[in-house]
């Protein structure tokens, strides 16, 4: 980079390109080997999200979950797998339970179709290679149950209890995706309205979201700790108001499942909150570059999501837009200030 400053941006473009490179062959690694592909396989492992439940016909119920396996000898790098199972468990499926199987398994397949939408690609984004369905007639067994500190069974503890309190409402759906980010609840009417309103990502815990919990916990925090007294010596209130609101939005995202829009909105909330830590006025075009480049350095497959392109596109237009009335405003100001010394 020192040497030959010309080339600097060939070698950074050429270093990310590696990188994303590296990162999706690590995914590509956990592929399904072709010898167990239609067979019917044991596998140990964790339930890793929460799982949906759906109604097939005469009411049959279908359950959709993440699972993590254990290696074993003939696929010693399993990665995650997306799992159905048809008809009613033996117990209750929870996040962070360890079951056994009996699966059959078989590759993701990409779609060719134009105009439809690529599944392959969000599984693949998502570091799903694998799907499958459990063996009514096979292995189904709880080995154990979830630990209290797994917090996909905390979302999961949540969202039943948010169930048990409001019932039937109309309102369940909505209050769970709100506060959880799961839409499994949502019935198929307000899924309709939300999609033909264009409302749907506002259901959806996003970047707005956590966001607004982290402008809402900065201002209260500092507000509270301006009234500590000498404490505020010990530790300025600026200071304290954006531990406390990097600690909101953390915990907020946590209920969320980290998912990749939360963790993109985590990140820039992070350098967003850095400049106050250490006292450096930072530029809102740094800041967004900086979250820029640390969301591609944790997860460089994220630029294969629509969300973003539409998160960082629209801080960027929000923020030319506040960039250039600033300038009109400065430029206004000044104009009228030598109007006036002319004047006198």
């Amino acid at each position: 980079f020192f040497i030959f400053p010309r080339y600097r941006v060939i070698a950074l473009f050429t270093l990310g390109l590696l990188w994303a490179m590296w990162r999706a062959d690590m995914i590509l690694a956990q592929k399904l080997p072709k010898a167990l592909e239609g067979q019917d396989i044991k596998i140990t492992g964790t339930i890793t999200n929460l799982p949906k439940e759906k109604h097939y016909r005469r009411n049959v119920s279908i359950w959709q979950f993440d699972f993590a396996p254990l290696p074993f000898k003939e696929w010693q790098n399993p990665g995650k797998l997306r799992l159905k199972l048809f008809g009613n468990p033996p117990q209750s499926l929870r996040p962070g339970q360890q079951w056994q199987f009996t699966v059959r398994l078989k590759r993701v397949h990409e779609l060719l179709n134009p105009g439809v939408f690529d599944y392959s690609k969000f599984l693949f984004q998502h570091r799903i290679l694998t799907k499958g369905t459990v063996r009514t007639k096979g292995e189904q067994r709880l080995l154990s149950e979830p630990s209290l500190f797994n917090s996909d069974n905390l979302r999961y503890r949540l969202a039943q209890s948010i169930r048990a309190e409001l019932g039937d409402r109309a309102s369940m759906g909505i209050i769970i995706a709100l506060a959880l980010g799961e839409r499994q609840w949502l019935t198929s009417k307000q899924k309709t309205i939300l999609q033909r309103t264009g409302t749907a990502h506002l259901i959806a815990i996003s970047g707005l979201h956590i966001g607004f919990i982290a402008m809402l916990a900065f201002w209260i925090a500092r507000r509270l700790w301006s009234y500590a007294g000498k404490a505020t010596l010990w530790l300025p209130a600026p200071y304290f108001a954006a531990f406390v609101s990097f600690l909101a939005a953390f915990l907020y995202a946590l209920l969320a499942g980290f998912s990749i829009s939360t963790q993109r909105a985590l990140i820039m909330v992070a350098v967003a909150l850095s400049g106050i830590m250490f006292s450096r006025k930072v530029a809102p075009s740094h800041i967004l570059a900086y979250a820029l480049l640390l969301v591609l350095l944790w997860d460089p497959l994220s630029v294969l999501s629509a969300g973003f392109w539409l998160s960082f596109g629209a801080v960027a237009i929000i923020a030319y837009a506040l960039s250039c009335r600033r300038e009109q405003g400065i430029s206004s100001l000044a104009k009228w200030g030598i109007g006036t010394w002319r004047t006198q």
